[in-house]
């Protein structure tokens, strides 16, 4: 049987007027007309006409008032809950979507049963048995409310619904509106950028097939594929710099640039993510094109990503005239106007222009030399200056609009709001927990048509019905622990370029420079000592070098960490303190085994063990350059040790035996 009848012939159901009907059956009641011709006469059906009459025959009260409502149509006679139950089930559903944890059609169906079981609401047997509604009132529920529909939720993760609340974004606009005010910036020199992934696979669009199949095809490239990730900048005027793409590659070559926006950077490293290295040649980039000076210094927002947070990065933009604003962590896709009005049409446009290149090219796969080619003509169809200004303002970063967010927004935060341990010792009613000042009540929400003012007060048979929050309280997290944990140091919204701030960067890259380091740090010296990590140097030695000598600022090319790297026969000591100009061996992974390489140190990066490698070939007894170079950034971690130069002659190098022997996949 069909949910909604439909008509074979295409005729609709016309409604009977009350007024007519009332006439009709007061003519057959009081002046004894027939039934058939009173029907022919007011053009209604005659089995109506005969219920109505029977109705009107056997009201309980003689009632004018009683007797109007008799001829009204009354379409709620097979609904098991009134309409003041129904909207309490609308008012909770809506609710818990806005706090992120919608319930589903399985849930709500269930919700329903426990909400009928609780006010002794008569059901049908199989709700009984199921323990659940059926589902063809799930069907008449989302059909009496309109203000209802099934959606697909976006994955949100803890960390953005706890962090998008009133106290981080009000931080963030507090530092904005001091910079706006200090230096008074235009729309042309507010400027936001951020990173977003492209992979060689792409997401196929829809097609049109065979109505009925199951099962619909797309060719893609392969099931995954390797990333590049690409930097994207655009400012409050609607324009935009040329992007900064990194490729997962150590050496350029000819095809990163092949296609690509007239104007990119090319950026390589590892793995295809942005590191601190690749940042601070963005920012070489972003110089380029912005042109800030200290007589006209540029706001420059971003995410607060470790990658991005450096006193390297910090001390040039401060030198160049660019103030270095940070969004509060987790809140991105409610800050950043890149990933709330350009990244979403730059990935629909790249999936578009990846389906017609396979389309053309069928049989081939879309690799890392044709994927330039893709982003160069998506992003002129994403990057347009309608998304961008939209995207400025939407975030209420230009124009300026603190209150741009509303408390529907701020709702989910209150999931994990809860009262301060060492405030009380006295645990709040469950009933407190749920609700804040801040957040709109259920009413407010669902806005009803009905008269009543708050000073009136519930109703009495409000007061008598369980409500669906009684049954499933809406969430919330349990108080917070009060015991001697490690705290993590919390992020947010940060004046990167402010003297104090910066100050305080520097001491904190200064600490980790030392825990790398194990000063201070007995433990963990034993721990990387059994891994053969670190050794302790010999007692014929001399003293450890001095703290604030082996941490200085991030990019000096003149670290020097320690004194005899060898001694007088030309063995090596395993300390593992690498100074510029010395031979390391370096190791990879491989498909089965780990490659080691022969490489000299051109630079020390940072004081975090980053150094640019430059790596030597193996032929025979001897290493060489090869003819194209090959350079590379690599970790503390990937450094096996040093090895010291026998001797080199004719651009041959000699290392001793005892040393390349220890690694037969050398090379």
């Amino acid at each position: 049987m069909p949910f909604e009848w439909k008509s074979k012939t295409g005729r609709k159901r016309k409604g009977n007027d009350p007024k007519k009907l009332e006439e009709a059956v007061r003519a057959v009641v009081e002046k004894n007309k027939g039934l058939r011709e009173t029907a022919r006469e007011f053009e209604i059906d005659k089995q109506t006409l005969s219920r109505y009459v029977q109705k009107f025959m056997n009201r309980p009260v003689q009632n004018e008032a009683t007797s109007m409502d008799l001829f009204t149509p009354n379409y709620t006679t097979r609904q098991f809950f009134t309409v003041e139950m129904e909207n309490m089930l609308e008012q909770y559903l809506k609710k818990s979507s806005c706090l992120n944890y919608g319930l589903t059609p399985k849930l709500t169906q269930k919700l329903a049963f426990l909400f009928s079981q609780a006010n002794n609401v008569q059901v049908p047997p199989s709700w009984t048995e199921n323990e659940s509604a059926s589902r063809d009132w799930m069907k008449g529920f989302m059909k009496r409310h309109p203000s209802l529909s099934l959606r697909q939720p976006e994955a949100t993760s803890l960390g953005r619904s706890t962090s998008f609340n009133r106290h981080n974004v009000g931080l963030f606009f507090d530092n904005l509106e001091a910079v706006m005010k200090k230096f008074n910036f235009g729309p042309q020199n507010i400027y936001n950028c951020d990173e977003t992934g492209v992979q060689t696979t792409h997401r196929p669009g829809k097609i049109i097939a065979i109505k009925g199949t199951k099962q619909v095809g797309k060719m893609t490239s392969a099931e995954r594929g390797p990333t590049v990730t690409i930097c994207g900048t655009i400012n409050a005027l609607g324009n935009s710099i040329p992007p900064y793409i990194i490729y997962p590659r150590v050496r350029h070559q000819e095809y990163m640039e092949r296609g690509s926006v007239a104007g990119t950077k090319i950026g390589r490293s590892q793995n295809g993510w942005m590191t601190s290295t690749n940042f601070e040649e963005y920012l070489d980039h972003f110089i380029k094109y912005s042109k800030p000076t200290n007589d006209n210094p540029v706001l420059l927002v971003f995410d607060n990503h470790e990658s991005h947070i450096s006193p390297a990065i910090i001390t040039k933009a401060k030198e160049t005239g660019i103030v270095l604003l940070t969004l509060p962590p987790h809140c991105s896709h409610r800050l950043q106007p890149l990933d709330r009005t350009v990244y979403g049409p730059f990935k629909a446009a790249y999936n578009r222009v990846a389906d017609e290149w396979m389309l053309k090219n069928p049989g081939k796969p879309i690799t890392l030399q044709t994927i330039g080619e893709l982003i160069g003509q998506a992003i002129p169809l994403a990057f347009t200056p309608r998304n961008i200004i939209s995207g400025f303002k939407s975030t209420g970063i230009f124009p300026f609009s603190r209150d741009i967010f509303n408390d529907l927004d701020f709702m989910p935060s209150d999931v994990t709001d809860r009262p301060c341990p060492t405030t009380t010792s006295v645990t709040a009613p469950t009933s407190l927990l749920c609700t804040t000042p801040t957040q709109p009540t259920i009413s407010e929400m669902n806005r009803p048509t009905s008269t009543a003012t708050p000073s009136q007060g519930p109703t009495s048979s409000e007061m008598d019905i369980v409500s669906p929050e009684d049954i499933m309280p809406f969430p919330k997290a349990e108080e917070r622990k009060v015991g001697p944990f490690v705290k993590r140091k919390k992020g947010k919204s940060r004046i990167l370029t402010s003297t104090p701030v910066k100050e305080g960067i520097e001491r904190e890259f200064e600490d980790r420079c030392k825990r790398k380091l194990n000063l201070g740090a007995p433990n963990m010296k034993k721990k990387r000592e059994s891994k053969g990590i670190w050794k302790p140097p010999p007692a014929s030695s001399t003293s450890a070098p001095n703290s604030d000598d082996l941490c200085q600022e991030s990019g000096s090319s003149d670290i020097s960490f320690s004194s005899n790297s060898s001694s007088s026969d030309g063995s090596e000591e395993e300390n593992l303190v690498i100074k510029e100009t010395d031979f390391v061996v370096v190791k990879f992974p491989g498909k089965k085994n780990i490659i080691h390489y022969i490489g000299s140190v051109e630079k020390v990066i940072d004081p975090l063990f980053e150094y640019e490698v430059k790596f030597l070939r193996r032929q025979g007894i001897a290493f060489v350059y090869p003819a194209v170079e090959d350079k590379s950034i690599v970790s503390f971690g990937d450094v096996c040790r040093t090895v010291p130069l026998l001797r080199s002659r004719r651009g041959k190098y000699y290392f001793k035996k005892k040393h390349t022997n220890k690694y037969p996949n050398l090379r």
